[in-house]
């Protein structure tokens, strides 16, 4: 349970699903989560949707090379997770794109 201190210190962000990974998951397109870094909110949306877990994450701290993290239309990678949010960010989880 979320307490009022940490509800006011901590940024209330959005996490954005394409409808394809959303209905993989069984889970709506929008959430809003409480996080205070980009790697954070991503664990606190794949805590609350556990379908989601393999869809953003390969292993325990890597995000998974089939998909595309944005921050506020800044590309996520690894190194960045760390990325501190502020209240009213976005964050995307968009399907890679792969071409041949």
């Amino acid at each position: 349970m979320t307490t009022a201190q940490e509800t006011s210190v901590t940024p209330l962000v959005r996490v954005r699903l394409p409808s394809t990974l959303a209905s993989r998951a069984g889970v709506e397109r929008l959430s809003e989560i409480r996080a205070r870094t980009v790697g954070a909110g991503l664990r606190a949306i794949t805590t609350r949707h556990p379908a989601l877990e393999p869809l953003i994450w390969l292993g325990t701290d890597a995000l998974n090379p089939n998909v595309m993290i944005f921050h506020n239309e800044e590309l996520v990678r690894d190194d960045s997770l760390d990325s501190a949010l502020r209240d009213h960010d976005m964050i995307d989880v968009v399907p890679a794109v792969e071409s041949g």
